[in-house]
């Protein structure tokens, strides 16, 4: 089994491998002994198992011992299990779980019945519906519970636990490539123009080297690919692998080139000296990066997918559309070669 069979276990037999705290401030000592705080705990729960049933296996706070403990103080009838209206029935129901069980208690609410814990278990999510779980309970706390702060001024919840670390890192680390592509992409085109020596020249190798991300970026729309962590680490790899080809046959062609002006020509010495050694570069590094695939984290076996086949789009970017836009650029040029002009690129 690889790591998601493991995942999926888990999640339908074991309680969910996801997990989210909503932590509840009611400002004020003894404040979760008002049954009107205790019920908008129980709103909450509701309308994070009811809004997300196939991903929320359970919900946990002070609201579900409370009305245990009131089920039982009256006989265990069924329609006891509530939260009592009445303060002083509250008090006294607090009372009996704290000296029946103080440890768990402590679990769900602090000592001075200040703040509560609101524990939701979920399956294993991805960004995108954890960032959708997360802005719903969001949206709700800020809607629903914001009438209660003119009775509890200092009332306030904050989200924690795995779930929005979860998010925040993997957001931190996808800005980060992000960030990092478009430097190298920018450095690369400099360097480009600087090592050339001809702002057209560098201006036409930047396309071919463009290709190999569009279409890493195509493939993991149609595949329906994450966009994750794993996936952005492609970007900039791929075009430090591909610029290094470019520079390969664009340095043979443009040393040709200055030699005989006949762009064709020039081409097909570019295709004799480098073109074997992109090819055979080409499949050793995509035959490499497909060992990911036996990897048991579907991130890094998306990655060996996707390099593979970056750089393999990266050689016909180099090996069919470098040439052809080389033709497009310079034809004007062989031209003005059969007329006795030099060119240079």
């Amino acid at each position: 089994m690889v790591l998601k069979d493991y995942y999926r276990i888990v999640d339908q037999h074991m309680g969910g491998t996801g997990n989210l705290e909503v932590l509840i401030d009611a400002g004020e000592r003894d404040g979760f002994k008002n049954p009107d705080l205790l019920k908008a705990v129980e709103a909450l729960q509701r309308f994070v198992e009811t809004r997300f049933p196939g991903l929320i296996v359970k919900t946990v706070s002070l609201a579900d011992v409370t009305k245990d403990s009131f089920k039982a103080l009256n006989s265990g009838r069924d329609e006891m299990y509530i939260i009592p209206d009445d303060p002083k029935m509250l008090s006294q129901t607090l009372f009996l779980f704290d000296n029946a069980n103080p440890e768990d208690r402590r679990n769900l609410v602090s000592d001075d019945y200040r703040m509560v814990r609101v524990g939701i278990s979920s399956i294993n999510l991805g960004s995108i519906k954890g960032l959708e779980v997360m802005n719903a309970i969001d949206n709700y706390i800020r809607e629903h519970m914001s009438p209660l702060v003119q009775k509890y001024p200092g009332l306030k919840a904050t989200t924690t636990g795995q779930l929005p670390l979860q998010l925040k890192l993997m957001d931190f680390i996808s800005w980060s490539q992000v960030r990092s592509f478009a430097i190298a992409l920018a450095v690369i085109s400099i360097i480009l123009l600087i090592v050339l020596g001809s702002v057209k020249i560098g201006l036409i190798a930047i396309i071919p080297n463009l290709l190999p991300i569009v279409t890493a970026f195509g493939v993991m729309g149609y595949f329906d690919m994450a966009l994750d962590v794993h996936a952005l680490l492609v970007v900039p790899i791929i075009i430090g692998i591909a610029v290094d080809d470019t520079i390969h046959f664009l340095t043979h062609f443009q040393l040709e080139f200055q030699t005989s002006g006949d762009v064709r020509q020039a081409i097909l010495h570019a295709y004799r000296e480098a073109g074997q050694a992109i090819v055979f570069t080409s499949l050793v590094l995509s035959i490499g990066f497909l060992v990911f695939l036996f990897s048991s984290n579907m991130g890094f076996s998306y990655f060996g997918i996707l390099s593979a086949v970056s750089i393999l789009a990266a050689t016909v970017a180099d090996l069919v559309l470098l040439p052809a836009l080389l033709i497009i650029t310079f034809r004007d040029r062989e031209m003005s070669a059969d007329s006795g002009e030099i060119n240079k690129p």
